[in-house]
């Protein structure tokens, strides 16, 4: 369904973008103020947190100063530069569906990343997010939602400047895929105002989800 091939030279494309806000969100508005609101609920200054698909390190930036470290991963080199030199930030370059580690992580982040995965990498991406989360961590996943159904952008965007093509998922096939991966969701959040979803068939959400109780190890 998704074209991989797109979303790769799109994104190679965006890296060499200078100004890090809008090389992946590519408007000035203030999304990120609504995104760090969420996440601080869930942090404190002893808080491990993994960044996944961190692209130029907007949220890890922010998050620096108010936990103990981030990993900060993305697929594009160039992203990773724009996170800020700290001893609490290590930056890794992989592609998330193969990124698996033994460290546990008190916090996991997904915002604007699963829209560029198909099912079976998203399930990939989730099942690894499992065994790296600590027994009572916290996964947070935020992208924009199909609202009547799944929506396939494929088009050439005026206000990006290039060829765009991302999957919105019809948010009940997003809940579901958390739940296929044995995570329960706590907290489904309409994180914006309406002057931010201006969109008739997209809508953004966050998810706040734990392991499930019944799930493996």
């Amino acid at each position: 369904m998704l074209d991989k091939e797109k979303i790769k030279v799109f994104f190679e494309r965006r890296a060499q973008v200078e100004d890090p806000n809008l090389a992946t969100h590519f408007k000035d508005d203030d999304t990120i103020d609504f995104d760090i609101e969420l996440i601080n609920k869930y942090i404190n200054e002893s808080s491990k947190v993994l960044d996944l698909g961190c692209g130029p390190g907007r949220i890890t930036n922010r998050l620096e100063p108010h936990v103990s470290y981030i990993k900060s991963v993305d697929n594009q080199e160039k992203f990773l530069e724009h996170c800020i030199q700290s001893p609490k930030i290590k930056t890794v370059v992989s592609d998330l569906p193969y990124f698996l580690e033994p460290s546990k992580f008190d916090v996991i982040l997904l915002f604007g990343v699963v829209t560029y995965f198909n099912d079976e990498e998203v399930q990939k991406i989730y099942k690894n997010c499992y065994h790296m989360l600590a027994d009572e961590g916290i996964l947070i996943v935020k992208h924009a939602c199909g609202i009547n159904d799944d929506v396939i952008i494929d088009k050439y965007s005026e206000q990006i400047g290039e060829w765009y093509h991302v999957f919105y998922r019809h948010i009940e096939n997003d809940i579901q895929l958390l739940d296929q991966s044995d995570f329960y969701i706590t907290n489904k959040i309409d994180i914006y105002p309406e002057r931010l979803n201006p969109w008739e068939n997209t809508h953004y959400y966050a998810f706040v989800a734990k392991k499930s109780f019944s799930a493996g190890s």
